[in-house]
């Protein structure tokens, strides 16, 4: 969750966090081993810049990968889509320039995607009984880079631009990073199947 607020406006427009926040309850309502499963890969395709399919529960070779490799790090190397987040870094880098140069289009104006979609998250925390707090955190995520964006000038704007871009990428690889062990973890008698997803929600909400 820490790139929610680099979300490109479209998939803010769309209710992308909103529609994660409830993927994240399902994890953790899930009363059967195989729901949690599903639910776990749906909330897992749904974070930012994921590439998980959710009806995908075969995993993609991370086994495999690890066996080329020295070990878990080059697995997290070989598995990594590199050319993925780049051109999701470009866009969102072109997205920021344009409306910090007010060349922007309504539709695509990222502080008005940004507040409507704290509005909503906020609206969906005052009804929420779990993950409040980090529905609430999200919300106070986006306002405050609507903020930032509102007060960037043009003269200033490549230095935050490159944060953006530098945070996405280091935030994105070590989400990757994550997988890959849990992936490892899930064929392991230490991490029975259908309750890792559970448990990863709720390490993700004590953060």
């Amino acid at each position: 969750m820490k790139l929610d607020d680099t979300l490109p406006p479209y998939q803010l427009a769309a209710g992308q966090l909103g529609a994660l926040f409830n993927a994240a309850r399902d994890v953790l309502t899930s009363a059967e081993p195989a729901d949690a499963i599903v639910a776990y890969l749906n909330f897992r395709n749904m974070l930012p810049y994921a590439t998980v399919a959710a009806s995908d529960t075969s995993g993609h070779g991370e086994g495999a990968a690890k066996k080329r490799g020295a070990g878990a790090a080059d697995a997290i190397e070989v598995l990594y889509d590199q050319k993925a987040i780049d051109e999701a870094v470009t866009t969102q880098e072109s997205v920021i320039s344009t409306f910090v140069h007010g060349n922007v289009e309504k539709a695509a104006n990222p502080v008005a995607a940004l507040n409507e979609a704290a509005k909503q998250l906020t609206l969906m925390a005052v009804e929420a009984t779990d993950l409040k707090d980090d529905i609430t955190a999200s919300a106070a995520r986006l306002t405050a880079m609507a903020v930032e964006l509102t007060r960037l000038k043009p003269g200033r704007a490549q230095p935050f631009i490159n944060e953006v871009g530098n945070r996405m990428r280091t935030a994105r690889h070590a989400e990757h990073a994550v997988i890959v062990a849990e992936t490892a973890g899930k064929e392991s008698p230490e991490a029975p199947a259908g309750r890792t997803g559970q448990a990863a929600i709720k390490r993700k909400g004590r953060r």
